[in-house]
């Protein structure tokens, strides 16, 4: 409001304490993927295990575990898929929602799982790509 009124930007300073107090961090989450591939670049499996940190309540980290999982394992074409996912509550502040809400975090890891499929299979991770999206 005060920078719609100002007509300028508006920068927010708080201390420490306001920061856990008043603001969520970022989920934390580990994760591992495994993608099983055959020779000729055909993905026959992908395994995700999420162990993800609420803080010391819930607050988003549910969705936002489910929306990583979705775009890790919703991408690529395969007959078997399995998700795993644990959220866990530590003595940590709450943890929230940030930019891009769990996708990237799902996103990045899977691509680099992708990659290293392709150099087993000795295809570039293009290509590697490219019959993957043409079944």
């Amino acid at each position: 409001m005060l920078s719609k009124a100002a007509g300028k930007p508006v920068k927010v300073v708080v201390t420490r304490e306001e920061d856990f107090s008043g603001w969520n961090s970022r989920t934390e989450q580990r994760q591992t993927i495994k993608v099983g591939v055959k020779k000729d670049g055909t993905i026959t499996a992908i395994k995700q295990e999420i162990l993800s940190d609420s803080g010391a309540y819930l607050s988003h980290s549910g969705s936002i575990t489910a929306v990583n999982m979705q775009s890790a394992l919703g991408l690529f074409r395969s007959p078997n898929i399995l998700g795993t996912a644990k959220i866990v509550y530590t003595n940590t502040p709450t943890a929230s929602g940030m930019r891009g809400y769990g996708n990237p975090e799902g996103a990045f890891v899977l691509q680099q799982v992708i990659d290293m499929a392709a150099e087993k299979v000795g295809m570039d991770p293009v290509e590697f790509r490219l019959k993957i999206l043409r079944g």
